[in-house]
């Protein structure tokens, strides 16, 4: 069975956030971040925070455009009631505030 991953990619304006509105989010200081679509938790080694920090600095800096993709394994079924998947970090990261709630 293949694991979830999550990467940090450039990103657009219509697939992505600044890096410096990214680095705000709770879930890219945490180790793990929830899966949307699955609810797995995905451990990250570290944080996503410096590998945002890294990108963006070679995209030019904080006002860069980046991302973080969930590459979720094709043998996992989504949980019950999921309908959609986003490939838009800032809509992505709306779908995970509503479904996580038990992340500290």
């Amino acid at each position: 069975m293949s694991q979830h991953r999550v990467t940090v990619e450039p990103g657009t304006a219509t697939e992505g956030v600044t890096a410096r509105l990214m680095l705000q989010w709770p879930d890219v200081k945490r180790s793990e971040i929830r899966c949307p679509y699955c609810d797995a938790l995905i451990p990250v080694p570290g944080t996503l925070e410096p590998q945002i920090r890294e990108l963006a600095a070679r995209l030019g800096g904080e006002t860069a455009y980046v991302r973080y993709v969930i590459h979720h394994p094709p043998e996992i079924p989504p949980k019950p009631g999921f309908r959609t998947v986003s490939r838009d970090s800032a809509e992505f990261h709306e779908i995970e505030k509503r479904t996580t709630h038990d992340i500290p």
